[in-house]
């Protein structure tokens, strides 16, 4: 869970250093951490998230 926010909120602030949107940057690190976390899931929470 820890790493879920670190990484939205780095990519977050990675993107308005660079003057980028920050918005399109959650939209994109949500996309990616999706596969990340439902493979870390129990087969039931993978359930009743599908």
């Amino acid at each position: 869970m820890q790493i879920d926010v670190e990484l939205s909120s780095v990519c977050y602030m990675l993107a308005k250093g660079l003057g980028l949107s920050g918005i399109v940057s959650r939209l994109f690190t949500g996309m990616v951490m999706k596969h990340y976390t439902y493979s870390n899931l129990s087969e039931n929470s993978q359930r009743s998230v599908s």
